[in-house]
């Protein structure tokens, strides 16, 4: 069931599944307090939480820093229940358009009026999904992405730098 998040709904604590600067930068902007994350190694940026088996076992709110569309849809059972969406302040989503829980929407991006953001979609800085354009479940649009109106991708695609 979409669901429609304003910036400042955000949990105030969370949890990346997975290690990406861009997410961590997104979640700290939209005034998340990023516990740590959960990977199989540790990258010393913030605190490792441990693997996935530890993060299985995670109670608090979780959002994906995982780029592999795949990779997100063959974990999210594990974490379905406990996932977040975030939406950068500087973006900008259509009060008609639906954003799907797990989403993440990076600083710049424009949602269009109905558009549908299916779940734990990544959609990065600048991109623009105009008007009527639905996005299927785990897909990644980079940086700079341009979907015209009404246009349908499917789930898990990997759309590149616009």
């Amino acid at each position: 069931m979409p669901v429609n998040l304003s910036p400042n709904s955000h949990p105030a604590l969370i949890a990346l599944i997975g290690f990406d600067l861009d997410i961590l930068d997104l979640a700290e902007s939209c005034g998340c307090i990023v516990e740590g994350y959960f990977d199989q190694e540790d990258r010393g940026r913030i605190r490792h939480l441990g693997d996935d088996l530890e993060g299985k076992k995670y109670t608090g709110n979780t959002v994906f820093g995982l780029q592999s569309p795949a990779i997100r849809q063959k974990i999210w059972p594990n974490y379905a229940d406990k996932m977040t969406s975030l939406i950068s302040p500087t973006a900008h989503v259509s009060s008609s358009a639906s954003v799907n829980i797990g989403a993440t929407v990076h600083h710049g991006a424009i949602i269009f009026p109905e558009a549908e953001i299916g779940k734990a979609v990544q959609i990065h800085a600048g991109v623009f999904v105009h008007h009527e354009s639905i996005i299927g479940d785990f897909s990644t649009l980079s940086p700079k992405a341009l979907i015209l109106g009404r246009v349908k991708i499917g789930h898990g695609v990997f759309v590149g730098a616009g």
